[in-house]
């Protein structure tokens, strides 16, 4: 390739290793020597050569494009496991580190001319000062009903013409945003029932709120952009003099090895930041609907895959589990989509809101074969949608009705049912539950090679002194003198919650609440004994079995299930009964 060439690049070229290695060849020879720079959220790296930026007289390419195709990600779901998806990283933050222990290219598009940064190995990057120039375009609509719809098929008309004859004239189902976008015309798309379309956030919800009023209790309001925001910022090099305006978009482009995102939150239940993770490009920063930048990674849906499925099971399991896991991580991906997400320039995110996917530095072999042997597997209902296959690691011995443990709208195939072989005892008398939490009974997720005698089973004290906080927490002015349940799902799981001081009373309702107040707890499969002293509780004694909701598959429970000879077809059939296994679409 010659100079000249190269210095009128088309967009495709990052793809071109050769021209990439060629532009860090020829930055060696004409980057002068500087000392050593010390950065600051890993272990310090010696960088001995400074950034320089490389102008190129034509446009790499209109930012705009690939600006839109982001924005459209939420709309448009993969088709398949080669088919390219869109992650957020880091969801939406003032500032974004990220850091190369290769040579690599910091590409910046904007609408009329781009521009590279070719940074040495070791240096830390920050993103920072967003100021919007233009302001995202975005229409809020309150929608009733949701479809995941292939290019040949349509919408429910009925369901539409009901709404209409009930007064909404503007009632429409709502698509993907007609944007010039890359992806024109995808095979899969997201659509929405809509009573009405806002200009503005809190109409959308006021009309909401009054539908809920009336008993229409599935209103929610969902955001759409039609034209993505534009914004500038500063790129600046740690502990370098190094600083760079600019305005646009920044792609990430490192052949020679992926690049360290810093302050990824993986668990929503934790402020914990990562120190740095691994993922590889494309990678974009792009300012989104809320003023702030997003990290975001774009992948093909089996890359996406194969750094889930080893950050949500252990990568060593049987192999018939990691196939199970690979299918109901590929379904959830399809069937869970956030709507606070809907204007966000991403399909799906990174942390527990999603599943956690923690990029290259979490693949293995095993795992990655587990998604290759199962390509393109997804579960659907009898009406052909795309399964909630929700799971968690440990059902303690039965899993749980999804109503009852994490609200909504419930669904046949996941209702709560023993984790063992025989006939289990009813879990909602407090008497046989007692038995049932002290007296284990070899269900699959305790005889499993993996299985956590702290998990399976487990205690907790909690003393006077966190009772009066947690008391406090829920408005209870002193000492609780009476902690109990009041109602519980079908495998025991506490529904209903009741603290007493004396004449105050709380009532606390859902899985995730109770465990909450109750300072955390491993699940709500639990049984309580309180020690009274004077008329107040002054310990109490939680002993509990699971970890997590208990909702769809027990993670563990399928592992246990594999080794003992059971297929991934079996597994999911035991835990998601009455679903079909089939392809995202045929092709």
């Amino acid at each position: 390739m010659k100079i000249k060439k190269l210095l009128h690049c088309k967009p495709s070229d990052y793809k071109n290793k050769s021209y990439l290695h060629l532009i860090f060849f020829l930055s060696l020879f004409m980057i002068p020597g500087c000392g050593p720079v010390h950065v600051g959220p890993s272990p310090e790296i010696r960088v001995t050569k400074k950034p320089r930026v490389i102008l190129h007289p034509t446009p790499l390419g209109d930012g705009g494009f690939l600006s839109r195709d982001l924005f459209r990600s939420y709309w448009t779901p993969p088709s398949s496991d080669d088919d390219l998806i869109s992650i957020g990283v880091v969801l939406s933050e003032d500032e974004i580190q990220f850091r190369g222990d290769k040579d690599f290219l910091i590409r910046i598009y904007n609408d009329h001319t781009s521009l590279d940064i070719a940074s040495p190995a070791g240096v830390l990057w920050r993103v920072k000062d967003l100021h919007i120039t233009r302001p995202a375009l975005i229409r809020y609509f309150a929608i009733t009903e949701e479809m995941l719809l292939s290019s040949t098929q349509s919408p429910n008309l009925a369901a539409l013409e009901k709404l209409k004859a009930q007064g909404f004239a503007s009632a429409q189902w709502i698509g993907p945003p007609k944007m010039d976008a890359m992806k024109k015309n995808p095979e899969l798309g997201r659509w929405f029932l809509s009573y009405q379309s806002f200009s503005k956030i809190d109409a959308a919800k006021q009309f909401c709120w009054r539908q809920k009023k009336q008993g229409q209790k599935n209103c929610k309001v969902i955001s759409r952009v039609g034209i993505p925001p534009l914004a500038s910022g500063t790129l600046k090099a740690h502990q370098s003099s190094f600083s760079k305006h600019f305005e646009g978009i920044i792609e990430l482009i490192s052949p020679q090895g992926p690049i360290e995102i810093f302050d990824v939150k993986n668990h929503l239940m934790s402020d914990e930041l990562s120190h740095g993770q691994a993922y590889a490009s494309r990678l974009f920063i792009i300012p989104n609907a809320e003023s702030k930048f997003s990290l975001v990674q774009q992948t093909s849906f089996s890359e996406y895959l194969e750094g889930v499925v080893p950050a949500e099971t252990f990568p060593a399991a049987h192999m018939e589990a990691l196939k199970t896991q690979a299918i109901i991580a590929r379904t959830y991906a399809l069937s869970h989509a956030p709507i606070e997400f809907s204007s966000m320039p991403f399909f799906t995110c990174a942390s527990t809101r999603c599943q956690v996917y923690r990029g290259e530095g979490a693949k293995t072999q095993r795992t990655s074969t587990a998604v290759e042997q199962s390509k393109n597997l997804v579960l659907r209902d009898r009406e052909g949608r795309f399964a909630h296959t929700y799971y968690h690691s440990v059902c303690g011995g039965h899993t749980e009705d999804k109503i009852s443990s994490l609200g909504g709208k419930g669904f046949d195939y996941l209702r709560g049912l023993p984790d063992g072989p025989g006939h289990f005892i009813s879990l909602q008398n407090e008497r046989q539950l007692q038995d049932f939490v002290r007296n284990p009974q070899g269900a699959y997720c305790e005889t499993s090679s993996y299985s956590s005698k702290s998990k399976y089973r487990w205690t907790q004290t909690l003393s006077q002194n966190q009772l009066r906080s947690i008391a406090k927490s829920q408005g209870l002015d002193g000492s609780l003198t009476d902690i109990r349940v009041l109602s519980r799902g079908v495998s025991g799981r506490a529904e209903k919650l009741l603290l007493s001081h004396r004449d105050q009373q709380k009532t606390i309702h859902g899985e995730f609440k109770i465990r909450s107040a109750l300072g955390g707890l491993p699940s709500s499969l639990f049984i309580l004994d309180s020690m009274k002293k004077g008329g107040t509780i002054h310990s109490l004694r939680i002993e509990g079995g699971g970890f997590g909701h208990g909702v769809g598959l027990c993670q563990i429970g399928a592992i246990g299930r594999a080794e003992q000879g059971q297929s991934f077809r079996d597994i999911l059939q035991a835990y998601y009964p009455g679903l079909t296994l089939d392809r995202i679409i045929e092709k």
